[in-house]
């Protein structure tokens, strides 16, 4: 085992020797990185040792790198076009395949500093080795017969992120100390919506187990026995997957979030809600809280929704399941701001279950998803048998409790890697250099009278707007959903859009407003890409303008450009 590092280190220290530059000033390293494991893998493949010398020529590292090239979506239809509607009858050999592939990729998404604008992380060396080791060896982590060490690498990962969040590991496998308390199980998903299916169909399964051991979910009449509440601001798949375990889409109700919280008391609160199903007979299957909402990045009351549910608990007699989807928060849990006991993420630790993606804020490559219980009896009730995998012969099969029914290796490998690599400091100190340029974004946000802030930002999102109070709200979505339109056609920068439910207070109802949508992510990410990625939104909001004609010249003089470099 190699030493660890153990000084302090900066930003500019894990930039340069764990995230590839996207201007290639370590691509060396990322290469020599990339043969070297293929190198091992061969060996251990073909029983012969390979040597691969890698040395670049040396190049200009200062090359803007546009997010997206000028190539049209009707230009990309006509290159796959030609290659047919119909497989081809032989096929080509691989030199050939390559420069046709190279060719169709070279006009594909660039996820580089300037790139701020979805939950995407990239560049993650580490991912990118244990990745390339998944693909060469082609495993399943179903059964650990043909897994037999990333079995045990998937347990060790879900044990360290079960500890991040205050549960008790379950270390079994590797100890033969007997812990009677309850231990924490989990797995690596296909990404966070089913790790959210994997948390319902257990919720589900412990408020009705009887019926659904016997006659099943169709005939148990879930849709009028059961409910699911959670924030209006919950993930879409939530009420998706509330339809698809029979429980019903209409089941889910979503309660008001006039700050970007589950509203916990008060008329149309939590509270509310969840005691009128009491007394009317309808099982509260869960509770669904959210730790970092997709579109802002807001954290629910997560200790408030805790003791609710205890109170609920005493007064109807049984407990609702509280499931967290930490789907993108989930990653800061290693940052002192977000800790269990009094930070953020407090009450996080008392949930049933945790949804987190590792390839979001842990910056492991798609596709990588996990799902964390409390108990390990929960996820208990989703084991399965099948004779031809599971031989109940105290193997490991992981796939006896996974919804998937086949798991490749890649997730469980990058998610292992990038935490055993970087660290709980050098996630810490990723996260704290991106959430400086959050703020730093804010602040140049708010500094700027066309520009609104639509939240108070809990983590690296930010939704904003152009607004300009002399026209109409109809006006000013139309403004900045085309000007989103015209900045990702410039390819310059990236900041996503979004229909962002917006409301003054507890008694608006609200409605749907077109926003800038910004996630800070990139650690290569600086003030330069900020000010360059604002200053896009400005030059596309003044194209816009200048294409209507309405009110077209007025705008256009009230507004205040902002020059690039701040």
């Amino acid at each position: 085992m190699s030493e660890s590092v153990t000084m302090i280190l900066d930003i500019n220290y894990y930039r340069n020797n764990y995230f590839l530059d996207p201007k290639g000033s370590n691509a060396e390293l990322f290469l020599n990185q990339a043969n070297k494991i293929l190198v091992k893998l061969l060996s251990m493949y073909t029983g012969k040792d390979f040597q691969i010398d890698m040395k670049l020529n040396e190049g200009d590292f200062t090359t803007q790198i546009k997010v997206r090239d000028e190539t049209s979506t009707e230009q990309i239809k006509r290159k796959v076009a030609k290659f047919g509607y119909k497989m081809p009858e032989h096929g080509v050999s691989l030199d050939h395949l390559r420069d046709d592939l190279s060719d169709l990729l070279s006009s594909e998404i660039c996820f580089n500093p300037e790139f701020i604008g979805q939950m995407h992380p990239h560049d993650n060396i580490a991912s990118f080795v244990a990745g390339i080791a998944g693909k060469f060896l082609n495993g399943n982590t179903i059964a650990e017969e043909v897994s037999r060490v990333t079995t045990y690498l998937e347990k060790q990962t879900i044990a360290w992120l079960a500890q991040s969040f205050g549960y008790k590991p379950d270390i079994s496998w590797m100890t033969t100390v007997v812990d009677r308390k309850p231990l924490a199980s989990g797995n690596i998903t296909a990404g966070g919506t089913t790790a959210n299916l994997t948390a319902l169909i257990v919720a589900r399964n412990k408020a009705f187990p009887d019926e659904l051991f016997t006659i099943g979910a169709a005939h148990a009449g879930l849709h009028d026995a059961a409910v699911v509440f959670g924030s209006e601001y919950s993930h879409y798949s939530i009420e998706k997957l509330c339809g698809y375990i029979g429980i019903g889409s209409d089941n889910f109700k979503k309660i008001k979030a006039p700050d970007k919280r589950m509203l916990l008391r008060g008329t149309d609160s939590l509270e509310e809600k969840m005691w009128h199903a009491g007394r009317i007979k309808k099982k509260v299957v869960a509770v669904v809280a959210t730790a970092g909402l997709t579109e802002t990045g807001n954290i629910d009351d997560l200790y408030g929704i805790k003791k609710l549910i205890d109170k609920f608990e005493r007064e109807f007699g049984y407990r609702p399941h509280f499931h967290v989807d930490a789907a993108h928060g989930g990653g800061f849990i290693f940052h002192p701001d977000f800790n269990i006991r009094d930070g953020k993420f407090k009450g996080i630790q008392h949930a049933d279950s945790i949804t987190i993606d590792p390839h979001k804020m842990l910056y492991v490559h798609y596709t990588a998803g996990a799902i964390l219980f409390k108990d390990r009896k929960d996820h208990a009730l989703l084991k399965q048998n099948a004779d031809y995998l599971f031989k109940n012969n105290g193997c490991n099969d992981l796939g006896q409790f996974r919804v998937e029914g086949s798991m490749g290796l890649e997730g469980a490998l990058q998610t292992w890697a990038s935490l055993y690599a970087l660290g709980k400091e050098g996630y810490q100190v990723i996260q704290d250099h991106v959430l400086q340029m959050t703020a730093y974004m804010k602040q140049q946000i708010k500094g700027n009278p066309n520009f609104q802030l639509l939240h108070y930002p809990e983590m690296n999102l930010l939704a904003f707007r152009y607004y300009n109070p002399r026209f109409s709200e109809p006006l000013n979505d139309e403004i900045n959903s085309k000007a989103q339109k015209v900045m990702y056609d410039r390819g310059n920068a990236y900041i996503s859009n979004d229909g962002l439910l917006h409301r003054k207070d507890e008694s608006d109802p609200g409605r749907k407003m077109q926003v800038f949508r910004a996630v800070v992510i990139h650690p290569y990410t600086t003030e330069k890409e900020i000010d360059l990625a604002l200053n896009e939104v400005t030059m596309s909001v003044e194209k816009v303008l200048d294409e209507i004609a309405l009110n077209a010249a007025y705008a256009k003089n009230k507004f205040e450009p902002i020059p690039v470099g701040g």
